[in-house]
């Protein structure tokens, strides 16, 4: 069966997190590695894409934040059949990391995907949650220096991993610029 993988994001709407989740999970699966995505929020457009592509995907649905300890013990009893966690963005962070308390044999990973400064409590969080992790996965060293000014995460917690570009998608769409 290999690895039993859930990648948790905030939700699965058009936009670059849940892109890299939905690669990242299809280009994972095979033989070794089993993933399936959770999303904290309802469905979107995204969570389509995965189950056309033969990903697993489990919505919690939250639409409010007082629904937290109903989505604390939600996350708890998925996390309880996986190997690992690999949370993106803050909220699926801070959700991850409160669940780790509860779901203890699973390890947890956490990515952050942006440089942006506002809203500055969501940085201040992060510094909060990222210790419930065992490494912390940016794709650039922006963002990872980004995430040592601001949530004060240590360097040698932060692993930077390029997000993949499939060059295959740019062939197809013949936007040479040799071509006009």
């Amino acid at each position: 069966m290999g690895i039993r993988l859930l990648f948790l994001v905030t939700d699965l709407e058009i936009g670059g997190t849940p892109r890299v989740v939905r690669d990242l999970a299809t280009r994972l699966k095979g033989d070794d590695i089993s993933p399936t995505v959770a999303c904290l929020a309802p469905w979107g457009p995204v969570a389509g894409e995965l189950l056309e592509a033969g990903i697993r995907v489990v919505e919690i649905g939250a639409t409010s934040p007082f629904q937290l300890p109903r989505v604390v013990r939600d996350v708890v009893r998925v996390a309880r059949s996986f190997d690992v966690i690999f949370s993106f963005l803050m909220h699926a962070n801070t959700v991850a990391a409160i669940s780790s308390v509860f779901a203890r044999d699973v390890r947890y990973l956490q990515s952050i995907q942006t440089t942006q400064p506002d809203p500055s409590w969501h940085w201040t969080m992060q510094g909060l949650v990222e210790r419930a992790a065992e490494r912390i996965v940016v794709p650039s060293e922006s963002v990872a220096i980004a995430a040592q000014r601001r949530s004060h995460i240590a360097p040698e917690r932060i692993t930077v991993i390029p997000n993949a570009i499939d060059t295959a998608s740019f062939i197809a769409m013949n936007l040479s610029p040799f071509d006009q």
